[in-house]
C-alpha cells in the first residue's frame, strides 16, 4: 500500500466502526459507489461491471448480484469474523503504480477518440463509467487504469453530475491530488455543482483550472494534514451520492442546454464566463425554485 492507502487503513482501524458501517466506509474510501439501507450494503447502479468482479476476489467479502431494484447492482457482506482485516483488503486493492513507482496520473476516463468540442459536450450524458480496480487477481500491486484510493470516489461520483474526467491522481500523500477533465466546460460545470451543494473543505484548498481541479492539503503533508484532505475528498464526493441531487442536476443541465440552444448570441462556442454564470443560474433554479 502507498501512503494514502496506509493512512486510510490506519484511520479505519481506529474508527471504532464495525459491521455494515465498517464495510460501507471501506468501500467508499476505496471509491466504490456503495450505500447502506435497512437491508444491508449495496453497490449502486452507477457501478462499473468490474467493481463487482474485483470484490469477488477479496478474501472475507461475499457479493450477491441482485436485480430486485433498479438502483442496486449487488449486495456486499463480510464473510469472516475479522472484519477489519477484510476492510483493509478492500482499501489495499491495487493502484496504477506501486508507491512512487510507475505512473503519476492514473485512471484514464473519456478517451481521445471523443472530441472535446461543444457538440460532443452537449451529447455527453454521464461522463465515463470507470472501474475502481480492474485487477485479475487479489494482491495484484500495479493495475493498469486503476483509480488512486484518495481520489477514486470523486472520479466515480463526478459522472453522476454530468462531468467527464480524463486522468486523475491522489498525490500519493506527497503532492496535491488532481483531476483532469475532458471537456473545457467540465471544470466550470463541476465548480458550479459544488457551489450549489454548499461543499465545505476545511482540510483542503481546491483550485479550479481551465481543464482540471487541483486539491491541496491546507496544512502541508504531515499525516494529519493529508488525512484531512482525504476526508474532504470523501465528504465532497458523497454529496453527489444522493438520487434527489442527481435528479436535480439532470434537470439543471437539461435546462442549461435548452437555454443555450435558444440563445442565438452564443452559437456553438460558449464564452467561459457566460457558461459558468448560466450553469449557476440553472442549478439554482433546479435546486431552489418550487
Amino acid at each position: 500500500m502507498n501512503r494514502t492507502q496506509c493512512l486510510t487503513a490506519e484511520w479505519l482501524k481506529t474508527s471504532n466502526l464495525s459491521g455494515d458501517q465498517l464495510l460501507l466506509e471501506a468501500l467508499l474510501r476505496r471509491g466504490f459507489l456503495a450505500f447502506l439501507d435497512q437491508e444491508g450494503v449495496f453497490l449502486g447502479s452507477g457501478s462499473h461491471a468490474g467493481d463487482s468482479a474485483i470484490l469477488k476476489l477479496v478474501d472475507g467479502i461475499e457479493i450477491f448480484p441482485t436485480t430486485a431494484r433498479m438502483d442496486r447492482v449487488a449486495k456486499i457482506a463480510f464473510r469472516d469474523s475479522d472484519q477489519v482485516a477484510a476492510a483493509i483488503r478492500i482499501v489495499a486493492l491495487g493502484e496504477n503504480h506501486t508507491g512512487t513507482g510507475i505512473g503519476h496520473f492514473t485512471g484514464f476516463g473519456v478517451g481521445g477518440y471523443i472530441k472535446d468540442d461543444w457538440p460532443s459536450y452537449k451529447r455527453m450524458k454521464w461522463g465515463t463509467k470507470m472501474a475502481v480496480c480492474p485487477a485479475q487477481v487479489q494482491g495484484q500491486p500495479d493495475v493498469w487504469n486503476a483509480l488512486d484510493t484518495g481520489i477514486a470516489l470523486l472520479v466515480k461520483a463526478l459522472p453522476l453530475a454530468r462531468v467527464g474526467t480524463a486522468y486523475s491522481c491522489d498525490g500519493h500523500g506527497t503532492e496535491p491530488a488532481n483531476i483532469e477533465f475532458h471537456f473545457p466546460w467540465d471544470p466550470q460545470w463541476a465548480e458550479a455543482v459544488f457551489w450549489i451543494l454548499g461543499a465545505t473543505t476545511p482540510g483542503s484548498t481546491w483550485h479550479w483550472g481551465k481543464r482540471n481541479v487541483t486539491i491541496y492539503p491546507s496544512l502541508g503533508y504531515s499525516d494529519p494534514a493529508v488525512l484531512a484532505m482525504l476526508h474532504d475528498l470523501q465528504c465532497v464526493s458523497r454529496l453527489l451520492l444522493n438520487q434527489q441531487v442527481i435528479d436535480r442536476i439532470e434537470v439543471a443541465r437539461s435546462n442549461l442546454m435548452s437555454d443555450i440552444k435558444a440563445c442565438n448570441r452564443w452559437g456553438d462556442d460558449l464564452p467561459p464566463n457566460d457558461f459558468i454564470y448560466e450553469s449557476r443560474r440553472c442549478l439554482k433554479n433546479a435546486f431552489y425554485d418550487e
